[in-house]
């Protein structure tokens, strides 16, 4: 009787649809006006559903409102990045060193930088 549940259980699993949305991510700093360029040409193009998620790294208060704004508009997730993160995240010197050594491409220590 048992296996009987079971497979009814299976099957209403396996019958039902599953739905994922593409997740676009992108980081603006400046010109929030190719937010809405963006939003608009994903919408038109894509077939799928997307969420949009900007990454808000904007070096004035200014560009940092007009962003929020432009996100708060089109219903866009914006997430706040403070710019003195990409100073001082060790990972960021981690890979600007590897760029600018390309012989260490491939090689290196990923636990020596990472932090829990």
């Amino acid at each position: 009787m048992k296996s009987y549940k079971k497979m009814i259980l299976l099957t209403f699993l396996f019958c039902t649809n599953l739905h994922a949305k593409v997740r676009i991510l992108t980081f603006h700093y400046n010109q929030a006006d190719f937010i809405e360029m963006q939003y608009k040409t994903l919408s038109k193009f894509l077939k799928d559903d997307f969420e949009l998620i900007v990454f808000n790294d904007a070096r004035t208060e200014k560009n940092k409102k007009w962003i929020e704004r432009v996100c708060d508009q089109y219903q866009i997730k914006c997430v706040r990045y403070e710019p003195q993160w990409h100073l001082t995240n060790p990972l960021n010197a981690y890979l600007k060193m590897r760029l600018e050594e390309p012989s260490t491409i491939g090689c290196g220590d990923w636990d020596a930088i990472h932090h829990d």
